[in-house]
């Protein structure tokens, strides 16, 4: 997916090496609000990366197809795609991240039946920060009592 000449610029830009031998499997954190990660920077990461604790991706250039790269990684524990492509139909790019803590889908279209999805999949989970329509909010009113632990952020 990414040519010789990519993958260089890739590893000089992120890692400031030259050869992939200097790549950790882990990272702190990788992306920034509005950021101009790409899916072929995304599928660059997630080649060497298995692990990233802080992972944002909110209004950057990753689309649909490149959420899918998400599965490569192992774990993440707090996760911002906010302005993504993010629905219902392909939550299972992030459901395998079993201790996530953290999750910000504001300004996605995943709906009150998705975040319940994400609620029931993610037992770490300590805050969700997501939109739904006023004709959903009648569905998210027990959640506080389901997930106790979870702090629900869920604006109209």
């Amino acid at each position: 997916m990414l040519s010789k000449s990519q993958e260089k610029y890739l590893l000089q830009t992120y890692f400031n090496t030259k050869n992939n031998k200097n790549i950790p499997a882990h990272l702190s954190q990788f992306g920034v609000p509005d950021g101009d990660t790409t899916d072929e920077t995304l599928f660059f990461i997630t080649k060497y990366v298995k692990a990233i604790d802080r992972l944002v991706l909110r209004g950057s250039f990753v689309t649909e197809d490149g959420l899918q790269l998400l599965k490569k990684l192992e774990q993440v524990y707090d996760l911002d795609l906010g302005s993504m492509a993010l629905h219902d139909g392909n939550l299972d790019c992030i459901l395998h991240f079993s201790k996530l803590e953290y999750l910000y889908i504001k300004h996605t279209n995943v709906t009150a039946n998705g975040i319940y999805r994400l609620l029931k999949a993610f037992p770490a989970l300590q805050t969700i920060i997501a939109n739904i329509t006023s004709e959903e909010k009648a569905l998210t009113e027990p959640w506080a009592k389901e997930f106790p632990n979870c702090e629900l952020i869920l604006s109209l």
